[in-house]
């Protein structure tokens, strides 16, 4: 398989083209293309927009059979995958006395739209600072961390069983 490359992630409706540069000697090979066992095309490429139920990892064979019926594949895995949904407390927009402390509640959901994502898999990132700045579903923010006062950006990320990536950001006044 020449094309994608093996490992790639694509979401759901999203239709990625497969190609496969057969060796031209013997000239008469013939391809077909399987996902997970079952056969959905022939020919040196097609086309595969995946849904819900092909969620997670699939394999990708090209079989090419030439006119001795000698048989080769190739292979590679493709993960299926939307990103998950992020959201976080306080409100975009809110306003939160200074000098007080308070806290972030984040959640987030799997693609599959009913699995949560693990609060160890959470992680919180406030503008101007360097890298992850807290970690876990629910983080305090102690009454004098943020200063001065003024307009802050965080970020909720949250990874799912796949290692695919979700964030949500939102900006209040502290």
């Amino acid at each position: 398989i020449s094309s994608p490359a093996d490992g790639i992630r694509i979401e759901y409706g999203q239709t990625v083209s497969f190609v496969a540069n057969p060796h031209p000697d013997p000239a008469n090979i013939t391809l077909d293309w399987l996902v997970g066992a079952a056969t959905v095309d022939s020919g040196t490429s097609f086309d595969w927009t995946p849904t819900l139920a092909n969620r997670g990892l699939n394999t990708i064979t090209v079989s090419g059979t030439d006119d001795s019926s000698a048989i080769r594949n190739d292979a590679i895995q493709v993960l299926v995958n939307d990103r998950p949904t992020m959201d976080f407390t306080p409100a975009h927009g809110s306003v939160i006395f200074a000098g007080f402390p308070f806290s972030l509640s984040g959640n987030g959901t799997e693609s599959d739209g009913a699995t949560a994502i693990a609060g160890a898999n959470i992680s919180w990132y406030l503008d101007g600072v360097g890298g992850v700045w807290k970690t876990g579903a629910n983080a305090a923010i102690a009454a004098d961390e943020l200063s001065p006062p003024g307009n802050f950006t965080i970020s909720v990320v949250g990874e799912d069983q796949y290692g695919t990536v979700g964030t949500t950001t939102k900006t209040f006044y502290y």
